[in-house]
Protein backbone atom coordinates (compact mmCIF):
# COMPACT_ATOMS: atom_id res chain seq x y z
CA UNK A 1 0.00 0.00 0.00
CA UNK A 2 1.67 3.58 -1.38
CA UNK A 3 2.40 6.27 1.63
CA UNK A 4 -0.34 9.36 1.73
CA UNK A 5 1.21 12.58 -0.01
CA UNK A 6 0.46 14.54 2.86
CA UNK A 7 2.73 12.14 4.63
CA UNK A 8 5.97 12.76 2.64
CA UNK A 9 7.82 16.16 3.33
CA UNK A 10 6.77 18.97 1.61
CA UNK A 11 9.52 19.89 -1.34
CA UNK A 12 10.39 23.38 -2.08
CA UNK A 13 13.22 25.45 -4.23
CA UNK A 14 15.27 28.67 -3.91
CA UNK A 15 18.00 30.11 -5.20
CA UNK A 16 21.44 29.31 -2.93
CA UNK A 17 25.36 29.78 -3.52
CA UNK A 18 27.20 32.46 -5.26
CA UNK A 19 26.34 34.15 -8.60
CA UNK A 20 28.29 32.81 -11.60
CA UNK A 21 30.01 34.98 -13.55
CA UNK A 22 27.05 36.57 -15.54
CA UNK A 23 25.30 36.81 -11.53
CA UNK A 24 22.67 33.61 -12.24
CA UNK A 25 22.51 31.11 -8.75
CA UNK A 26 21.49 27.74 -8.69
CA UNK A 27 18.26 26.58 -7.89
CA UNK A 28 17.92 24.22 -5.33
CA UNK A 29 15.20 21.61 -4.44
CA UNK A 30 15.10 21.13 -0.60
CA UNK A 31 13.02 19.21 1.92
CA UNK A 32 12.70 19.73 5.52
CA UNK A 33 13.44 16.69 7.70
CA UNK A 34 14.20 16.00 10.91
CA UNK A 35 14.60 19.53 11.88
CA UNK A 36 16.95 20.34 8.91
CA UNK A 37 17.41 20.60 4.60
CA UNK A 38 17.77 17.76 2.88
CA UNK A 39 19.01 19.72 -0.88
CA UNK A 40 20.82 19.56 -4.08
CA UNK A 41 21.05 21.71 -7.08
CA UNK A 42 18.50 21.09 -10.13
CA UNK A 43 21.64 22.38 -12.10
CA UNK A 44 19.66 25.12 -13.35
CA UNK A 45 20.54 28.70 -13.38
CA UNK A 46 18.79 32.34 -13.25
CA UNK A 47 19.27 35.80 -12.69
CA UNK A 48 17.96 36.82 -8.87
CA UNK A 49 15.87 38.97 -10.45
CA UNK A 50 14.18 36.15 -12.69
CA UNK A 51 13.05 34.21 -9.65
CA UNK A 52 10.11 34.59 -7.62
CA UNK A 53 10.32 32.92 -4.36
CA UNK A 54 6.63 33.48 -3.55
CA UNK A 55 5.12 31.24 -6.41
CA UNK A 56 8.20 28.93 -6.36
CA UNK A 57 8.86 29.51 -10.19
CA UNK A 58 10.85 31.45 -12.61
CA UNK A 59 9.28 34.63 -13.93
CA UNK A 60 7.76 35.33 -17.63
CA UNK A 61 10.15 38.07 -17.96
CA UNK A 62 12.77 35.46 -18.56
CA UNK A 63 12.46 33.88 -22.05
CA UNK A 64 12.99 30.66 -21.19
CA UNK A 65 10.70 30.52 -18.23
CA UNK A 66 8.39 28.13 -19.77
CA UNK A 67 10.98 25.86 -20.28
CA UNK A 68 12.98 25.80 -17.16
CA UNK A 69 9.21 26.29 -15.07
CA UNK A 70 8.55 22.55 -16.96
CA UNK A 71 11.74 20.94 -15.20
CA UNK A 72 11.44 22.21 -11.86
CA UNK A 73 7.73 20.35 -11.43
CA UNK A 74 8.95 17.26 -13.76
CA UNK A 75 12.30 16.82 -11.15
CA UNK A 76 10.14 17.85 -8.18
CA UNK A 77 7.36 15.01 -8.85
CA UNK A 78 10.08 12.80 -9.73
CA UNK A 79 11.29 12.67 -6.17
CA UNK A 80 7.86 13.10 -4.51
CA UNK A 81 7.07 9.91 -6.51
CA UNK A 82 10.06 8.08 -4.83
CA UNK A 83 8.97 9.33 -1.42
CA UNK A 84 5.47 7.90 -2.01
CA UNK A 85 6.87 4.88 -3.42
CA UNK A 86 8.67 4.52 -0.29
CA UNK A 87 6.65 2.53 2.22
CA UNK A 88 9.46 0.75 4.49
CA UNK A 89 9.07 2.67 7.60
CA UNK A 90 9.67 6.32 8.45
CA UNK A 91 10.71 8.57 6.16
CA UNK A 92 14.27 9.95 7.23
CA UNK A 93 16.86 12.82 6.38
CA UNK A 94 19.14 10.16 5.14
CA UNK A 95 16.27 8.45 3.18
CA UNK A 96 15.43 11.89 1.09
CA UNK A 97 18.88 13.23 0.81
CA UNK A 98 19.52 9.31 -1.06
CA UNK A 99 16.66 10.47 -3.18
CA UNK A 100 18.01 13.79 -3.79
CA UNK A 101 21.39 12.41 -4.72
CA UNK A 102 20.41 9.57 -7.37
CA UNK A 103 19.16 12.09 -9.54
CA UNK A 104 15.68 11.12 -9.53
CA UNK A 105 15.66 7.50 -10.31
CA UNK A 106 14.40 4.35 -8.78
CA UNK A 107 16.57 2.83 -6.59
CA UNK A 108 17.69 -0.27 -8.63
CA UNK A 109 19.32 2.43 -11.24
CA UNK A 110 20.61 4.63 -8.72
CA UNK A 111 24.14 3.99 -8.40
CA UNK A 112 24.86 4.08 -11.95
CA UNK A 113 24.10 7.34 -12.77
CA UNK A 114 25.05 9.33 -8.86
CA UNK A 115 27.76 11.63 -10.43
CA UNK A 116 31.11 11.39 -8.03
CA UNK A 117 31.49 14.69 -8.30
CA UNK A 118 28.12 15.68 -6.92
CA UNK A 119 28.11 13.43 -4.43
CA UNK A 120 31.68 14.38 -3.03
CA UNK A 121 30.01 18.03 -3.00
CA UNK A 122 26.74 16.90 -1.51
CA UNK A 123 28.72 15.31 1.39
CA UNK A 124 31.21 17.58 2.34
CA UNK A 125 28.52 20.10 2.86
CA UNK A 126 26.05 18.02 4.36
CA UNK A 127 29.29 17.35 7.15
CA UNK A 128 30.03 20.90 7.60
CA UNK A 129 26.39 22.10 8.34
CA UNK A 130 26.03 18.70 10.58
CA UNK A 131 29.22 20.28 12.29
CA UNK A 132 31.19 17.41 11.89
CA UNK A 133 34.03 19.46 11.27
CA UNK A 134 34.67 23.29 10.62
CA UNK A 135 34.74 25.55 7.79
CA UNK A 136 37.87 25.47 7.37
CA UNK A 137 37.94 21.61 6.35
CA UNK A 138 34.68 22.52 4.39
CA UNK A 139 36.37 25.23 2.31
CA UNK A 140 39.45 22.51 1.72
CA UNK A 141 37.54 19.85 0.89
CA UNK A 142 35.70 21.99 -1.79
CA UNK A 143 38.62 22.98 -3.21
CA UNK A 144 40.25 19.38 -3.43
CA UNK A 145 37.04 18.19 -5.04
CA UNK A 146 37.57 21.17 -7.66
CA UNK A 147 41.11 20.59 -7.95
CA UNK A 148 39.77 16.40 -9.05
CA UNK A 149 37.32 17.65 -11.51
CA UNK A 150 39.58 19.74 -13.18
CA UNK A 151 41.65 16.72 -13.86
CA UNK A 152 38.98 14.72 -15.03
CA UNK A 153 37.67 16.88 -17.32
CA UNK A 154 41.17 18.84 -18.79
CA UNK A 155 43.42 15.73 -18.35
CA UNK A 156 41.52 12.69 -18.51
CA UNK A 157 38.83 14.50 -21.28
CA UNK A 158 36.08 13.10 -19.14
CA UNK A 159 32.57 15.10 -19.08
CA UNK A 160 31.20 13.19 -16.57
CA UNK A 161 32.17 10.27 -13.70
CA UNK A 162 29.37 7.75 -11.98
CA UNK A 163 29.82 6.18 -8.95
CA UNK A 164 30.11 2.82 -10.71
CA UNK A 165 33.08 4.65 -12.96
CA UNK A 166 35.11 5.18 -9.63
CA UNK A 167 37.98 2.88 -9.40
CA UNK A 168 41.79 2.28 -7.67
CA UNK A 169 43.19 2.84 -11.11
CA UNK A 170 41.62 5.75 -11.81
CA UNK A 171 43.13 7.20 -7.69
CA UNK A 172 46.33 6.09 -8.97
CA UNK A 173 46.51 7.69 -12.06
CA UNK A 174 45.17 11.05 -10.12
CA UNK A 175 48.26 10.80 -7.42
CA UNK A 176 50.51 10.07 -10.49
CA UNK A 177 49.23 13.33 -12.02
CA UNK A 178 49.93 15.39 -8.80
CA UNK A 179 53.43 13.80 -8.68
CA UNK A 180 54.51 13.86 -12.56
CA UNK A 181 52.25 16.95 -13.90
CA UNK A 182 52.01 19.36 -10.48
CA UNK A 183 55.01 18.76 -9.16
CA UNK A 184 53.85 18.09 -5.43
CA UNK A 185 56.72 17.19 -3.26
CA UNK A 186 55.20 15.84 -0.23
CA UNK A 187 53.00 12.75 0.25
CA UNK A 188 51.47 14.51 3.10
CA UNK A 189 50.08 17.35 0.51
CA UNK A 190 49.00 14.77 -1.30
CA UNK A 191 47.15 12.73 1.37
CA UNK A 192 45.72 15.39 2.13
CA UNK A 193 43.69 16.48 -1.12
CA UNK A 194 42.33 12.98 -1.76
CA UNK A 195 40.80 12.92 1.86
CA UNK A 196 37.42 14.20 0.73
CA UNK A 197 37.52 11.82 -2.01
CA UNK A 198 38.54 9.08 -0.02
CA UNK A 199 35.59 9.76 2.49
CA UNK A 200 32.76 10.07 -0.39
CA UNK A 201 33.66 6.32 -1.44
CA UNK A 202 33.36 5.58 2.22
CA UNK A 203 30.50 6.50 2.98
CA UNK A 204 29.23 5.22 -0.70
CA UNK A 205 30.31 1.78 0.42
CA UNK A 206 28.93 2.14 3.54
CA UNK A 207 25.47 2.97 2.27
CA UNK A 208 25.51 0.13 -0.51
CA UNK A 209 26.65 2.86 -3.67
CA UNK A 210 29.33 1.33 -4.63
CA UNK A 211 30.58 -2.09 -3.91
CA UNK A 212 33.11 -3.44 -1.19
CA UNK A 213 34.99 -5.27 -3.92
CA UNK A 214 35.49 -1.92 -5.51
CA UNK A 215 35.77 0.62 -3.25
CA UNK A 216 38.04 -1.48 -1.01
CA UNK A 217 40.76 -1.17 -2.68
CA UNK A 218 40.50 2.16 -3.24
CA UNK A 219 40.27 2.62 0.78
CA UNK A 220 43.20 -0.06 1.30
CA UNK A 221 46.02 1.55 -0.82
CA UNK A 222 44.56 5.44 -1.97
CA UNK A 223 47.07 6.85 0.69
CA UNK A 224 50.64 6.93 0.21
CA UNK A 225 52.96 6.46 3.00
CA UNK A 226 54.24 9.52 4.75
CA UNK A 227 58.34 10.44 5.22
CA UNK A 228 59.41 8.29 2.29
CA UNK A 229 60.88 9.44 -0.35
CA UNK A 230 60.13 10.89 -3.71
CA UNK A 231 57.99 8.27 -5.76
CA UNK A 232 60.21 7.07 -8.68
CA UNK A 233 59.26 2.90 -9.66
CA UNK A 234 62.44 2.85 -11.39
CA UNK A 235 65.34 4.34 -9.67
CA UNK A 236 68.06 1.25 -8.84
CA UNK A 237 68.48 1.34 -4.87
CA UNK A 238 72.51 2.24 -4.38
CA UNK A 239 71.93 0.86 -0.65
CA UNK A 240 71.23 -1.97 0.60
CA UNK A 241 69.65 -4.93 -1.75
CA UNK A 242 66.47 -6.38 -1.16
CA UNK A 243 66.26 -9.95 -2.24
CA UNK A 244 64.40 -13.42 -1.80
CA UNK A 245 66.11 -16.12 -0.73
CA UNK A 246 65.58 -20.21 -2.23
CA UNK A 247 62.85 -20.74 0.41
CA UNK A 248 61.32 -17.58 0.73
CA UNK A 249 60.75 -17.87 -3.44
CA UNK A 250 59.43 -21.10 -2.60
CA UNK A 251 56.87 -19.42 0.28
CA UNK A 252 56.04 -17.12 -2.45
CA UNK A 253 55.08 -19.38 -5.21
CA UNK A 254 52.63 -21.20 -2.68
CA UNK A 255 51.39 -18.32 -0.80
CA UNK A 256 47.69 -18.51 -0.98
CA UNK A 257 45.28 -14.97 -0.50
CA UNK A 258 42.35 -15.12 1.86
CA UNK A 259 40.90 -11.52 1.10
CA UNK A 260 37.73 -11.00 -1.57
CA UNK A 261 40.51 -9.85 -3.89
CA UNK A 262 41.95 -13.18 -5.13
CA UNK A 263 42.27 -12.96 -8.30
CA UNK A 264 44.08 -9.49 -8.42
CA UNK A 265 46.52 -11.13 -6.01
CA UNK A 266 47.16 -14.19 -7.65
CA UNK A 267 47.18 -11.82 -11.05
CA UNK A 268 49.77 -9.67 -8.85
CA UNK A 269 51.96 -12.74 -7.98
CA UNK A 270 52.26 -13.45 -11.63
CA UNK A 271 53.97 -10.20 -12.61
CA UNK A 272 56.18 -10.35 -9.83
CA UNK A 273 57.07 -14.24 -10.69
CA UNK A 274 57.57 -13.42 -15.00
CA UNK A 275 59.95 -10.45 -13.40
CA UNK A 276 61.67 -12.47 -11.54
CA UNK A 277 61.73 -15.42 -14.43
CA UNK A 278 62.45 -12.49 -17.54
CA UNK A 279 65.51 -11.42 -16.17
CA UNK A 280 65.10 -8.80 -13.52
CA UNK A 281 61.91 -7.07 -16.43
CA UNK A 282 61.09 -3.93 -15.06
CA UNK A 283 57.83 -3.03 -14.33
CA UNK A 284 57.49 -0.11 -17.02
CA UNK A 285 58.82 -3.03 -19.79
CA UNK A 286 55.88 -5.40 -18.20
CA UNK A 287 53.07 -2.62 -18.86
CA UNK A 288 54.15 -2.38 -22.05
CA UNK A 289 55.42 -5.38 -22.75
CA UNK A 290 53.32 -6.50 -25.95
CA UNK A 291 52.19 -10.04 -27.42
CA UNK A 292 54.42 -9.35 -30.67
CA UNK A 293 57.03 -8.77 -28.40
CA UNK A 294 57.72 -12.17 -27.53
CA UNK A 295 58.59 -15.21 -29.86
CA UNK A 296 56.85 -18.44 -28.52
CA UNK A 297 58.67 -20.80 -30.70
CA UNK A 298 62.47 -19.25 -29.47
CA UNK A 299 60.79 -18.57 -26.03
CA UNK A 300 62.25 -15.11 -26.14
CA UNK A 301 61.60 -10.97 -25.34
CA UNK A 302 62.64 -8.82 -27.63
CA UNK A 303 61.02 -5.09 -27.31
CA UNK A 304 62.71 -1.27 -26.74
CA UNK A 305 62.80 -0.82 -23.16
CA UNK A 306 61.19 1.96 -21.85
CA UNK A 307 63.70 3.19 -19.45
CA UNK A 308 66.55 3.46 -21.88
CA UNK A 309 64.86 3.35 -25.13
CA UNK A 310 66.69 1.07 -26.49
CA UNK A 311 66.50 -2.88 -27.45
CA UNK A 312 68.66 -4.94 -25.30
CA UNK A 313 71.36 -6.47 -26.90
CA UNK A 314 71.10 -9.88 -25.76
CA UNK A 315 67.26 -11.86 -25.65
CA UNK A 316 67.81 -14.95 -23.44
CA UNK A 317 65.77 -18.09 -23.51
CA UNK A 318 63.01 -17.67 -21.20
CA UNK A 319 62.24 -20.58 -18.70
CA UNK A 320 59.36 -22.57 -18.64
CA UNK A 321 58.29 -21.16 -15.93
CA UNK A 322 57.92 -17.95 -17.54
CA UNK A 323 56.41 -19.22 -20.78
CA UNK A 324 53.61 -20.80 -18.27
CA UNK A 325 52.92 -17.82 -16.80
CA UNK A 326 52.71 -16.22 -20.42
CA UNK A 327 50.42 -19.02 -21.74
CA UNK A 328 48.13 -18.43 -18.69
CA UNK A 329 47.34 -14.70 -19.52
CA UNK A 330 47.00 -15.81 -23.39
CA UNK A 331 44.17 -17.97 -22.87
CA UNK A 332 42.49 -15.65 -20.65
CA UNK A 333 42.14 -13.16 -23.63
CA UNK A 334 42.28 -9.93 -21.57
CA UNK A 335 43.89 -7.81 -24.00
CA UNK A 336 44.74 -8.58 -27.86
CA UNK A 337 48.22 -6.18 -27.90
CA UNK A 338 49.26 -5.71 -23.74
CA UNK A 339 50.27 -8.86 -22.35
CA UNK A 340 48.96 -8.09 -18.54
CA UNK A 341 46.29 -5.55 -19.76
CA UNK A 342 47.79 -2.75 -18.28
CA UNK A 343 47.01 -0.28 -21.39
CA UNK A 344 44.32 -0.48 -23.50
CA UNK A 345 44.79 -2.10 -26.94
CA UNK A 346 44.60 0.99 -28.77
CA UNK A 347 47.16 3.39 -26.58
CA UNK A 348 49.70 5.07 -29.12
CA UNK A 349 53.03 5.67 -27.83
CA UNK A 350 54.09 9.65 -29.01
CA UNK A 351 55.46 12.13 -26.93
CA UNK A 352 51.74 13.33 -26.89
CA UNK A 353 50.75 10.47 -24.80
CA UNK A 354 54.70 10.06 -22.88
CA UNK A 355 53.05 11.82 -19.04
CA UNK A 356 49.94 9.49 -19.77
CA UNK A 357 52.18 6.70 -19.80
CA UNK A 358 54.63 7.36 -17.16
CA UNK A 359 51.80 8.18 -14.69
CA UNK A 360 50.20 4.58 -16.05
CA UNK A 361 53.64 2.98 -14.61
CA UNK A 362 54.00 4.56 -11.02
CA UNK A 363 50.02 4.22 -10.87
CA UNK A 364 50.72 0.37 -12.24
CA UNK A 365 53.61 0.24 -9.65
CA UNK A 366 51.91 1.04 -6.91
CA UNK A 367 48.53 -0.97 -6.77
CA UNK A 368 50.89 -4.37 -7.06
CA UNK A 369 53.57 -2.84 -4.37
CA UNK A 370 50.66 -2.53 -2.06
CA UNK A 371 49.68 -6.15 -2.71
CA UNK A 372 53.27 -7.33 -1.89
CA UNK A 373 54.07 -5.45 0.84
CA UNK A 374 50.53 -7.56 2.30
CA UNK A 375 51.74 -10.88 0.92
CA UNK A 376 55.31 -9.98 2.24
CA UNK A 377 54.05 -9.30 5.81
CA UNK A 378 51.96 -12.57 6.09
CA UNK A 379 55.20 -14.38 4.71
CA UNK A 380 56.91 -12.45 7.83
CA UNK A 381 59.42 -10.94 5.02
CA UNK A 382 62.08 -8.77 7.20
CA UNK A 383 61.48 -5.89 4.45
CA UNK A 384 59.15 -4.24 2.12
CA UNK A 385 58.24 -6.76 -0.62
CA UNK A 386 58.04 -4.39 -3.94
CA UNK A 387 58.06 -5.37 -7.54
CA UNK A 388 61.78 -4.50 -7.96
CA UNK A 389 62.86 -7.11 -5.17
CA UNK A 390 61.93 -9.74 -8.36
CA UNK A 391 64.91 -7.52 -10.17
CA UNK A 392 67.09 -7.77 -7.44
CA UNK A 393 66.61 -11.15 -6.65
CA UNK A 394 67.45 -12.05 -10.27
CA UNK A 395 70.25 -10.12 -9.97
CA UNK A 396 71.74 -11.82 -6.95
CA UNK A 397 70.79 -15.16 -7.75
CA UNK A 398 72.59 -14.70 -11.26
CA UNK A 399 75.90 -13.18 -9.97
CA UNK A 400 75.75 -16.15 -7.47
CA UNK A 401 75.36 -18.80 -10.16
CA UNK A 402 78.34 -17.61 -12.13
CA UNK A 403 77.09 -15.34 -14.43
CA UNK A 404 79.49 -13.02 -15.50
CA UNK A 405 78.72 -9.57 -14.63
CA UNK A 406 79.17 -8.01 -18.42
CA UNK A 407 76.33 -10.00 -19.37
CA UNK A 408 73.92 -9.83 -15.69
CA UNK A 409 73.95 -5.84 -16.76
CA UNK A 410 73.26 -6.43 -20.20
CA UNK A 411 70.64 -8.56 -19.55
CA UNK A 412 69.12 -5.67 -16.18
CA UNK A 413 68.86 -3.22 -18.78
CA UNK A 414 71.62 -1.12 -17.12
CA UNK A 415 73.06 2.34 -19.02
CA UNK A 416 76.52 0.46 -18.14
CA UNK A 417 78.26 -2.19 -16.17
CA UNK A 418 79.62 0.28 -14.03
CA UNK A 419 75.72 0.07 -12.74
CA UNK A 420 75.41 -3.12 -12.07
CA UNK A 421 78.66 -3.73 -10.29
CA UNK A 422 77.62 -0.46 -7.65
CA UNK A 423 74.51 -1.83 -6.99
CA UNK A 424 75.52 -5.46 -6.48
CA UNK A 425 79.67 -5.28 -5.70
CA UNK A 426 78.80 -7.62 -2.22
CA UNK A 427 77.65 -10.13 -4.28
CA UNK A 428 80.50 -10.52 -6.75
CA UNK A 429 83.08 -12.66 -4.61
CA UNK A 430 81.76 -16.11 -5.85
CA UNK A 431 81.62 -15.07 -9.17
CA UNK A 432 85.06 -13.92 -8.99
CA UNK A 433 86.08 -17.41 -7.53
CA UNK A 434 84.16 -19.31 -10.11
CA UNK A 435 85.90 -17.40 -12.45
CA UNK A 436 88.97 -18.29 -11.29
CA UNK A 437 88.88 -21.50 -10.88
CA UNK A 438 88.11 -21.29 -15.02
CA UNK A 439 91.60 -20.04 -14.93
CA UNK A 440 93.27 -22.76 -12.61
CA UNK A 441 91.73 -25.14 -15.07
CA UNK A 442 93.38 -23.52 -18.14
CA UNK A 443 96.61 -23.63 -16.94
CA UNK A 444 96.28 -27.43 -15.11
CA UNK A 445 98.61 -29.76 -16.63
CA UNK A 446 96.38 -32.67 -17.97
Amino acid sequence: MGRKKSEIPKGSFSLKAAPNAKGERPIYLKYYVEGRYAKRSTDLWVLPDDWDEKKQEVKSKNKSAARLNGKLTSLKKKVDDQLLSFTDGVITWRIVQERLNGRFVPEGEKAKVIQFIDYCNSLNETLYRREDYGYSVYYDGKLYIKKFEKFLTEYKHLSSLSLQQVSKELFDEYVGYKINVKQYKTNEGINKSLTPLIKAVRYARDNGLIEMSKAQPILDGAYLEVKSRTYNPEKEEAGEVRYLSDEQIEDFIAYEPRSNRKDATKDIKDVFLFSLYACGLRISDIVTLEWSNIDFEERKISKIQVKTKQRSKVSPRLPEQAVEILQKWQARHLNERFVFNYLPQDFVFSKETSHALKMRINAVDRTINTSLNHIGKQLGLPFSLTIHVARHTFCVKALNAGMSLHLVSQLMGHSSILATEKTYARYLDSTVDCEMDKLVGIFTKK
